[in-house]
């Protein structure tokens, strides 16, 4: 790891000009005589090997080159020791070496299992390291019981018959196949990375030492989910299985659906059935999809024409049911026991008095397991903390004047229930960039514009149409993020193709937009709206038609991304969220790309999948990614044409009808 770290360095030093080493020697030293033969970076510098190396370029003494070196090497130290322990995104002959080896732990785990056999096996391992005789005996002293002996035998008995653990190097993975496996998947090697560094953050500070303890060691079985955990996710998992009922609070961007659906998996795997989720309409698709993606739970969608036939699938087969907020409050108790409840954006039932508030208090208190989530911090907020609490755990908050206690000592009292994570305690762990795919069931209004669209035959229509209805999907779900992102004290930056859909958030935002960039904007306007959105407070809002601002503007102010629609190309998609996810950045960048299940964002998702491969494995063997990008790209026209015939198809409207609009207008 720190062979990357230094690596890495490097690479931040070869952009660092040689004049830097001034400000670090007092300005006494030249760097004239050193840009005069071609050493221009700090990097440069250090890659002549020795400050006697450097007495060799003219007009440079020893003194000079004493000072010059020293301070590029406390430079690279520095540099060095800033570096996240992560895998990052630049690839080095480091990273391939980690990765690689990181292939091997997950086999050796994989094949050893027993825990405490691979703890012995390790410590066998240093005597291998040691010079061997080329022939005869040689020996290994042990203690004198003789289990000791028994057991050695034992395990060397079972290495034979695992030869697979003890294959050479040629047969590892190459560096090749490391980086794409990699690309792939980066949250799961990052997670086993911080596994076997020790880095697993838990961010759980109230919780006394022993229920710590009790928590780590819980046994949690994982099997059939399709997703590696980061070391703060599996505490999470094991604190809501452990402690049975509680609420998951976590900043938004760390996983708190990955987590439940690992202690879900759990449980389905230690004998329960029945699950239910409760959130808003806009979260029922996610939940479904995610659900279908990374676990092998059934899934049943209580929500709509489907609710009374999912509800009785569900009782016959298990699985989990996914229903609203307004779906829960239409069922008898009888009819919902479940092993485990889960309650999404549980912010929205604090209120005791309303109608969902006391079903979901009903579902909770009749299963064994339930959880809360919620992004939105409430440590402050005593009155409608205890109502949530008082669901789960009851004891912890009966003994009434809760009110009068100082904030560390509410959450010292509520801890064995309540589990909350900033990006900050677990920053060691996350990747720089997470992107989230918010699928949306359309309402009413959002169906009936998009069918309209299809029947026209106007493809810029049908991409902007779920932005159209009074109530939309689209803009309920942006709105969400908007308000956890202003709980969690960051900002937001939204891009779409299309002005109309723009004025429509414009409006919608009111005073929490900052303004609007377009094509139409004059570069100094466009500067005046970045500034504008670092000078506001958390929760604002800068709005970017994504052809104008999706280039040569650093948004660094914003740590959250919402792509309004899918585009025709991914290099445009990737250009905008350049803007925030860039040097300078301080955030982990959370990406969510806004998207309408059943329509045309479903066959855009595909075809950039397509033209995203292409892209990446012929940028892989050309000079410029430019030239790339134009290689592989797919007609946008031919492409709306035929999206637009099978929309058609799949709606039941006259295929042949004309076809009004293929070019992508902005408006």
């Amino acid at each position: 790891m720190q062979a990357l770290k230094a690596e890495r360095a490097t690479l931040t030093l070869a952009e660092l000009p040689v004049d830097k080493l001034r400000e670090l020697t007092s300005g006494t030293v030249r760097t004239a005589p050193l840009t005069a033969a071609g050493i221009n970076t700090v990097a440069d510098v250090l890659a002549q090997g020795s400050a006697s190396a450097l007495t060799r370029v003219p007009g440079v003494g020893e003194t000079t080159a004493s000072q010059m070196y020293a301070a590029a090497t406390r430079l690279l130290d520095e540099a060095a020791a800033a570096e996240k322990e992560t895998l990052g995104e630049t690839r080095t002959p480091a990273a391939e070496r980690i990765l690689i080896g990181l292939d091997r732990l997950r086999a050796i785990d994989a094949a050893v299992g027993d825990t405490d056999l691979l703890a012995r096996l390790s410590s066998y391992a240093p005597l291998l390291t040691q010079p061997l005789p080329a022939s005869g005996p040689f020996y290994v002293a042990l203690g004198d019981d003789e289990t000791d002996l028994e057991q050695l035998q034992a395990d060397l008995t079972w290495c034979r018959s695992h030869t697979g653990l003890t294959v050479p190097p040629a047969t590892w993975l190459t560096p090749d196949a490391a980086w794409a496996g990699y690309l792939a998947d980066p949250a799961s090697h990052q997670a086993l990375l911080a596994h076997y560094l020790g880095n697993e953050a838990i961010g759980d500070d109230y919780l006394p030492a022993e229920t710590v303890e009790r928590i780590r060691k819980f046994p949690l079985n994982l099997t059939g989910l399709a997703a590696t955990l980061r070391g703060y996710q599996n505490y999470g998992a094991k604190f809501m299985l452990a402690q049975k009922k509680v609420i998951l609070g976590d900043e938004m961007g760390l996983g708190k659906t990955m987590q439940t659906l690992a202690a879900l998996t759990h449980l389905a795997n230690n004998g329960k059935t029945h699950f239910i989720v409760v959130c808003p309409a806009s979260l029922v698709i996610n939940w479904q999809r995610e659900t279908e993606k990374f676990t092998q739970l059934r899934t049943h969608l209580a929500h709509g024409d489907r609710r009374d036939s999912a509800l009785a699938a569900w009782k016959a087969e298990g699985g989990l049911l996914i229903t609203t907020y307004d779906g829960a409050r239409l069922y008898s108790d009888s009819t919902w026991r479940a092993d485990a409840v889960v309650a999404d954006e549980a912010h929205l039932v604090k209120n005791r008095s309303a109608q969902r508030s006391a079903k979901v208090a009903d579902l909770v208190r009749s299963a064994e397991y339930a959880v809360l989530l919620s992004g939105t911090p409430m440590e402050n907020r005593v009155s409608e903390f205890v109502t949530l609490v008082d669901y789960l755990q009851p004891d912890l908050v009966a003994g009434g004047g809760v009110d009068h206690l100082l904030a560390s000592e509410f959450r010292s009292l509520i801890a064995p229930a309540y589990l909350r994570r900033n990006q900050k305690d677990v920053l060691s762990e996350l990747p720089d960039m997470t992107e989230h795919r918010d699928w949306l069931e359309l309402t009413p209004g959002d169906d009936e514009a998009y069918r309209a669209a299809v029947a026209e035959g106007n493809f810029a229509l049908m991409r902007r149409s779920a932005w159209a209805a009074e109530e939309s999907a689209k803009l309920t779900r942006l709105l969400e993020i908007v308000s956890d992102a202003a709980d969690a004290g960051r900002k937001v930056l939204v891009f779409s193709f299309f002005l109309s859909v723009l004025a429509r958030l414009e409006a919608a935002l009111g005073e929490r937009s900052v303004g609007t960039i377009s094509g139409a904007m004059p570069p100094t306007e466009r500067q005046a709206a970045v500034d504008r959105l670092k000078d506001a407070a958390p929760g604002s809002v800068l709005l970017a038609q994504i052809t104008a601002a999706g280039a040569g503007l650093n948004i660094q102010s914003a740590s959250v991304v919402v792509l309004a629609e899918p585009q025709f190309k991914p290099t445009i998609e990737a250009q905008a969220i350049a803007r925030a996810h860039r040097m300078g950045q301080t955030h982990a960048v959370d990406v969510f790309r806004l998207l309408g299940a059943d329509t045309v964002d479903e066959r855009m998702v595909e075809l950039l999948g397509v033209k995203s491969q292409l892209f990446d494995e012929y940028a892989r063997l050309s000079a410029s990614k430019e030239s790339a990008a134009e290689a592989v790209d797919i007609s946008d026209s031919a492409m709306a044409t035929q999206i637009i015939a099978d929309e058609r198809a799949r709606l039941g409207l006259d295929a042949g009808a004309p076809v009004a609009d293929t070019d992508g207008t902005a408006d």
